[in-house]
């Protein structure tokens, strides 16, 4: 590891489809290596009539920038087909951006226990920072994984 770099607040965000729900990263320093984030699951709880909202936030998260280049280059890709070749080909991939001390995961892909409409992606976000754990999923859409992309390609282009 090189020395730290101490940066203003930036955010990546992939937002779900429906605006309730999203994954967001602020990038609280850099290493040589990659990014320490705060990372923060935001969404609402549909259990009740008052629709409280869940809230998970974990500090000093460390990914490698590799990993996270990876994963934006494969969404891309997948954004930058014509519709009717992402209704034949779903995005469907799985993306470990936390390994060792915690994990963090990126699915994308069908669940049991979600309908996806339009053809559109959900992503479960797989959570495991010491005794929190567990799953936060969501529908998301071409236009929010775009512009997630963008705001990944534009702060590795400042780090």
């Amino acid at each position: 590891m090189g020395a730290s770099r101490t940066h203003p607040s930036r955010r990546i965000t992939l937002h779900s489809n429906c605006g309730h729900y999203f994954l967001e990263g602020e990038v609280t320093n850099s290493t040589a290596s990659g990014l320490v984030l705060q990372i923060l699951l935001k969404g609402v709880c549909w259990t009740s009539d008052d629709l409280p909202e869940a809230v998970l936030t974990a500090r000093d998260v460390r990914i490698e920038s590799e990993a996270l280049l990876g994963m934006t280059a494969s969404i891309n890709t997948w954004v930058g087909l014509p519709l009717e070749e992402q209704k034949g080909k779903p995005l469907v991939e799985r993306f470990v951006l936390v390994k060792g001390d915690g994990h963090l995961e990126l699915r994308f892909g069908p669940r049991e226990d979600m309908i996806a409409s339009g053809g559109n992606p959900i992503l479960t976000v797989v959570y495991d920072f010491g005794r929190l754990r567990g799953q936060f999923s969501f529908q998301t859409d071409q236009s929010c994984l775009r512009q997630f992309g963008d705001e990944i390609r534009a702060l590795a282009l400042r780090s």
